[in-house]
């Protein structure tokens, strides 16, 4: 019985945790969904409904999180993630959707 009650409560615990904290993205903030990558292989998703997911060097999070607060970019999950500031907009160079963000550049990947 003591099995069941704790797989339930994680369950249920799981399910609650996947809509935390997402909100869709807003018309401005859309050009930002997609998969982005720097040179090294570093790259963080933002997915339209607002959930997100990174890795850069040993961190990473999946089903986390994206939000937006001035010239900031936040992904993470239960206060694993990152923040990154944005340097440059999303902008198009030489037919490809690039930004800057920490002062890398990343490239929106097909």
């Amino acid at each position: 019985m003591k099995k069941f009650i704790l797989i339930l409560l994680m369950s249920l615990f799981v399910l609650a945790s996947c809509g935390i904290g997402k909100t869709a993205l807003s018309e401005d903030k859309i050009v930002y969904a997609g998969k982005w990558v720097t040179n090294d292989g570093t790259w963080l998703h933002i997915y339209n409904d607002g959930s997100g997911a990174m890795k850069s060097g040993g961190t990473s999070v999946e089903g986390g999180a994206a939000t937006f607060a001035e010239d900031k970019i936040k992904i993470g999950l239960f206060g694993i993630g990152k923040t990154y500031t944005i340097d440059k907009e999303p902008y198009m160079e030489n037919g490809k959707m690039k930004m800057k963000l920490d002062g890398f550049i990343y490239e929106r990947a097909n």
